[in-house]
């Protein structure tokens, strides 16, 4: 426990710039999956992806600005253009390409498909369907990254899956 405190306090000497944006990413993305309003949950979904590209961009982590942008980019259109197949077939696309120029092995297919997958969710389904396949989405996240064993990511999707949890169950009582 001891070293945890070491290393959570070394982290935050180096840049601590860097993680407190990537620390206020962390707060904005759960008070988003907290939202009933899909709109809003949305909305405040690509602006917290807002600071986590500046997070990766602040440690020169260049292909995860890129992935994120896309990320945030699409959420963005999916408010604005909701069911519009082009966007949601250039975005999917795009996604590909990234497998292709990122690929590492097998395992580099679980973000992307799960990339490809929220696309489709954040375009076409709404409410506590659209919720459901984001928990499934996390779950692929959590695999992804016990294989590379990345504890940051499995904290921030397990905070994210109980949200959602939370949220489906908040919907389900307001029905």
């Amino acid at each position: 426990m001891n070293e945890i405190i070491k290393y959570i306090i070394n982290s935050y000497q180096i840049n601590p710039i860097w993680q407190i944006v990537g620390f206020i990413w962390f707060i904005l993305s759960i008070i988003a999956s907290q939202n009933k309003c899909d709109k809003r949950m949305k909305n405040l979904n690509w602006v917290s992806l807002l600071f986590w590209v500046i997070h990766y961009f602040l440690i020169w982590l260049y292909p995860a600005v890129a992935s994120d942008l896309i990320w945030a980019i699409r959420n963005f259109l999916s408010v604005k253009y909701k069911w519009n197949n082009k966007i949601i077939l250039l975005i999917i696309s795009t996604y590909i390409i990234f497998l292709i120029i990122t690929y590492n092995n097998i395992y580099s297919f679980l973000p992307i498909i799960s990339w490809i997958i929220v696309t489709f969710t954040f375009f076409k389904l709404w409410w506590i369907k659209m919720r459901l396949i984001l928990i499934w989405c996390s779950i692929m996240w959590i695999v992804y990254n016990i294989i590379w064993k990345s504890l940051g990511w499995i904290t921030i999707e397990l905070f994210l899956i109980t949200s959602n949890i939370i949220t489906i169950y908040r919907l389900y009582k307001d029905k």
